[in-house]
């Protein structure tokens, strides 16, 4: 509308869009963009680990792949890309110095995606239209991962809104809304977002088998591993028979950690001093439960024909699996298990606080809870594109690009509301409204997750030492 003013604003992708766009939309009144890809072929290789702007003017055709957390068709995709002035620098920068609009730049100082050369080169060619050109200290790209530093880029940009658009009201008092009131509406967004997407049991089981049958590479992944490691240090020791409850299985890669560890331990041992633990696995898709016991097998069958030969005699972790619902009462007697490790799912769970309290139900006095779930807004890729990076050979390229789909199938979720996670302080409350009494949280899985962990006391849940 003639004589009006208007804001705009984006981030990432949305930031690249936003930023042609402006160069056209006639009295904007200020464009702020928040780590906005300023080179989509650079980004594309640094997260992928491939040229696919390059690849696809050469002719390379990928179908429908994961690119930047969203599977989508990458050919159309690409080649709207490039029609549309979107693929690289020089397009970038031909759009800023269209722009008659005051600019506002913030960019992460950890951002893998964003080269900081391709930001000084676009903030060079705005020229006098960029106000202000902020670095957030320690933030990745995802600025949602902290919600301080998040909340401070917030602010940040409503300053430079009432200087740049109502300067006669910079000095007045801004308001902002309180922790609770963003929790609240972050609560009502989901949910709404749920009921607009809405996945029915037999739908969130097919999700899963698709998943977890593109997932069964990820023990390759350095990251993971040290997550693995991570939980069995927590478990505290298991050599006189406990009992362990893995919830939520999946392809039973805990099992498989517990059993290499544990055959360790029992070389080691002295004698009559060690008994392995009883493992039971957990998951809904049968198509896992059953590649869980196949991974058990094999293992068991190489340990016993190899890493005791000439030694004691191997006794193998007595393994089984069951079928079960996380969301539903759990088949099994109050204090059944020692430990009850849950390894990244509690996220994915409808109701997070029943499940929870249905795995104290299960624990034994002084037994011991391991719990991990992703972070809100989590950046997998920088893991994937490690384990990429140091790939040997084609097929370990690929896995790395179906892990990395898999990843974008889960932060898809999480965007419709479907899945949630969780930040510190949201886990540690929601483990004391289940009975948890001081839990203890710690990052990890590449600082993209929280693993915690309590110790079940007769009277109530106190942390481990």
């Amino acid at each position: 509308m003639a004589g009006s003013i208007h804001r705009s604003g984006g981030n990432s992708l949305a930031g690249r869009v936003a930023l042609k766009v402006a160069g056209r939309v006639p009295h904007l009144g200020l464009l702020a963009l928040i780590n906005g890809i300023m080179d989509v072929q650079h980004t594309l290789q640094a997260v992928h680990q491939e040229d696919l702007i390059g690849e696809h003017l050469a002719g390379v055709r990928k179908g429908v792949v994961n690119i930047l957390g969203l599977t989508i068709d990458a050919d159309r995709w690409l080649e709207h890309a490039v029609q549309g002035g979107y693929a690289d620098l020089s397009t970038t920068r031909q759009d800023a110095e269209r722009l008659r609009a005051p600019v506002v730049l913030f960019h992460a100082e950890q951002d893998a995606w964003v080269d900081p050369a391709s930001i000084e080169s676009v903030g060079s060619a705005m020229g006098s239209n960029l106000r202000h050109s902020y670095v957030v200290p320690g933030a990745l790209h995802r600025l949602q991962e902290s919600p301080r530093k998040a909340r401070t880029v917030y602010r940040q940009i409503a300053q430079c809104c009432q200087q740049e658009l109502w300067p006669t009201r910079a000095t007045e008092r801004m308001l902002e809304p309180s922790h609770r009131e963003i929790g609240v509406q972050n609560r009502a967004e989901r949910e709404r977002s749920k009921k607009r997407r809405p996945m029915g049991k037999s739908d969130h089981v097919a999700f899963w088998q698709e998943y977890l049958h593109n997932f069964q590479t990820i023990p390759n992944v350095a990251d993971f591993w040290r997550l693995m490691d991570h939980v069995y240090r927590l478990m505290g020791d298991c050599h006189h028979g406990e009992r362990i409850l893995d919830a939520g299985c999946g392809n039973g890669n805990l099992g498989v950690f517990l059993q290499l560890n544990q055959a360790f331990r029992q070389r080691y041992a002295r004698r009559g001093d060690f008994r392995s633990p009883d493992y039971v696995g957990i998951d809904f898709v049968p198509a896992a439960l059953a590649q869980a016991m196949t991974n058990f097998e094999q293992v068991g069958t190489a340990l016993r024909g190899q890493f005791y030969e000439g030694l004691r005699a191997y006794v193998p972790m007595s393994m089984r699996v069951c079928r079960a619902d996380l969301e539903s009462p759990l088949p099994f007697p109050d204090h059944s298990f020692d430990r009850v490790v849950c390894n990244l799912v509690i996220g994915y769970v409808r109701d997070p606080l029943f499940t929870l309290r249905e795995y104290l139900r299960v624990l034994a006095p002084n037994g011991r809870l391991v719990v991990s779930n992703l972070k809100p807004y989590a950046d997998l890729s920088a893991i994937y594109r490690s384990f990429v990076e140091t790939a040997q050979s084609p097929d370990q390229v690929e896995e790395g690009r179906r892990l990395l789909d898999n990843s974008g199938r889960i932060k898809a979720r999480e965007g419709e509301g479907i899945f949630h996670f969780h930040y510190q302080a949201e886990l540690e409350s929601l483990l004391r409204a289940a009975g948890v009494s001081h839990p203890r949280v710690y990052p990890t899985f590449g600082n993209q997750a929280l693993i915690a962990v309590a110790d079940k006391g007769l009277a109530n849940l106190t942390v481990a030492a």
